[in-house]
């Protein structure tokens, strides 16, 4: 379990807010994990779970302000030096971390400043749910970039939906939910049907 998080702000601020990002991902992780544990009745397997947790960490000044498609190189570059279990020798799949992976720029750094931790029960649902990072679709196959794709659920709507983008916003509360939800859905048909600037997951209900 676990995704590569690639860290494009260097300001002096964001270092304080880089290692409070990364700390409030982990304690929501580990309490959503703990939560679903304890509902199928196997929490004597959180320790376990969550020891299995691997998340990467890129960080490199010279990926300060870059793009998508620049950090897309980057990460194939990481991934390259990953092995898999594929008995084919192909390292980008099955697995499924490999398949995006998230970006802490300014924007979801920012969300992320005084941000409520689970542990916090005054704090309402627009509080927690607004602290974000930013998910990437990985798109190395080949290296080539895929062609850009809508949104649309079916014929209805495909003339009102936006181009897919190739990321969305994921509330830092919702990534575990993101995680089990990946391995069945890729980025395209995970992301919301009707978004303005940036496509949010936790839009994905509004229906109009």
């Amino acid at each position: 379990m676990g995704l590569g998080h690639l860290r494009t702000c260097y300001t002096p601020e964001s270092e304080d807010l880089w290692a409070n990002a990364i700390r409030l991902v982990h304690t929501w992780l580990d309490y959503k994990t703990r939560l679903a544990l304890q509902e199928r009745g196997e929490e004597e397997e959180h320790e376990e779970v969550m020891a299995q947790l691997d998340n990467v960490l890129i960080e490199d000044p010279s990926l300060e302000n870059a793009s998508f498609d620049q950090l897309r190189s980057r990460f194939a570059t990481w991934l390259a030096t990953q092995d898999t279990d594929n008995p084919d020798g192909n390292r980008y799949l099955p697995l499924q971390r490999f398949k995006e992976f998230i970006v802490l720029d300014s924007s979801a750094l920012q969300s992320t400043k005084d941000a409520p931790s689970p542990d916090d029960r005054q704090a309402g649902a627009h509080a927690r749910l607004a602290p974000y990072v930013k998910v990437v679709a990985a798109q190395h196959s080949d290296g080539a970039r895929l062609a850009p794709t809508r949104t649309a659920r079916s014929g209805q709507n495909v003339d009102e939906d936006r181009l897919f983008p190739g990321f969305m916003r994921v509330s830092i509360i919702e990534l575990r939910l993101f995680w089990e939800e990946s391995f069945s859905y890729d980025l395209l048909e995970l992301c919301p049907r009707r978004f303005t600037d940036e496509p949010d997951w936790k839009n994905r209900f509004d229906v109009f």
